[in-house]
């Protein structure tokens, strides 16, 4: 993964379909009731001088009852830590990246009303989301809470990515000196 260099215009993010890794048992939050679909995984992310661990959690919900004419909501959270093991100058940053997907609606008239419809991706308007900064941990041996949340309304969140990078902070702020491929 090339280095990041955009920190500034990047604070805040979210995830649905993630490549590989272990799954974890899962129990929606509260404010998820009735989730149709729900997921979890364990990440752990290191690079020489940083570390970057915790979970990823979605769920969509959307009321059964207007599947047809209401788009399901896609919501995604990461509870993490990241730790700094870099040289004082240096510091520890998490940051997370994903795809979003809008809903199409699709209807098939079958004579009679009313219609079938459905709610599609409609890849077409897939849009990828830059790295956004999720939080950071310094000097040396600090370990820093880099939690983040996101709610896509009529659309999916997908192909999340954590990274966790080392970057100067003293002498030339926000520099980025190397990060993670990605988890």
């Amino acid at each position: 993964m090339k280095p990041l260099r955009f920190r500034q215009t990047t604070r805040a993010l979210a995830v649905v379909a993630l490549a590989g890794s272990t799954l974890a048992v899962f129990t929606p939050p509260a404010q998820a009731a009735d989730p149709l679909y729900s997921g979890s995984r364990v990440f752990d992310v290191a690079i020489p001088g940083a570390r970057y661990q915790g979970t990823l959690t979605w769920w969509i919900t959307g009321d059964p009852q207007l599947i047809e004419s209401v788009p399901p909501t896609t919501h995604a959270q990461i509870a993490g830590l990241v730790s700094d093991t870099a040289p004082d100058d240096a510091r520890a940053v998490a940051y997370v990246a994903y795809e979003t997907v809008p809903y199409e609606r699709n209807c098939v008239d079958f004579g009679q009303p009313p219609p079938l419809c459905t709610f599609d991706p409609d890849e077409s308007r897939r849009q990828f989301n830059l790295p956004q900064y999720v939080g950071d941990a310094t000097p040396n041996g600090a370990t820093r809470t880099a939690n983040w949340s996101h709610s896509e309304e009529g659309g999916q969140i997908e192909n999340a990515q954590v990274v966790v990078c080392i970057e100067q902070w003293r002498y030339d702020p926000d520099r980025v000196i190397t990060c993670s491929d990605g988890g």
